[in-house]
């Protein structure tokens, strides 16, 4: 029984310490996507934060240059739907942390807005319909 308690103890110690912050690091793009990012994606920014807490607790930030084929497939993969622009207040603009500079620096009228189909708005998609560039944050906690 004791040995069971070290065990259950460490298990918990070492989720407590896997937490950080890393900014432009190259490997947000398999903490986002859990995979290795195809050489055919530039990223241009990113930024990922993971609480030190036992459950997984995140908050992303990543900006990618267009690329209509991953844009598809992160809109079918996540049941993604385009919202009107009437949708888009205060709220919904919510982010758990501060949003970077980098990201969205425009209006928000030079997007075209993507939620989770549902009640689920954490992960949102902003395509900036001049050049194509993708936005993309999700946060659970």
């Amino acid at each position: 029984m004791k040995k069971a308690f070290y065990i259950l103890l460490l298990f918990i110690l070492s989720g407590c310490f896997m937490g950080g912050t890393w900014e432009d690091n190259d490997d947000n793009w398999g903490r986002i996507f859990y995979e290795e990012k195809p050489d055919d994606i530039t990223i241009i920014n990113s930024w990922f934060w993971q609480s030190s807490h036992w459950t997984y607790e995140y908050c992303f930030f990543i900006e990618i240059e267009n690329n209509p084929q991953l844009i598809s497939k992160i809109i079918e993969k996540n049941n993604l739907v385009k919202i009107k622009k009437n949708e888009v207040d205060s709220d919904f603009l919510f982010f758990f942390f501060d949003k970077p500079e980098w990201f969205m620096p425009k209006d928000i009228k030079a997007y075209d807005v993507w939620k989770v189909k549902g009640d689920y708005e954490n992960k949102k998609l902003f395509l900036d319909r001049q050049d194509g560039t993708m936005f993309l944050t999700d946060f659970s906690v």
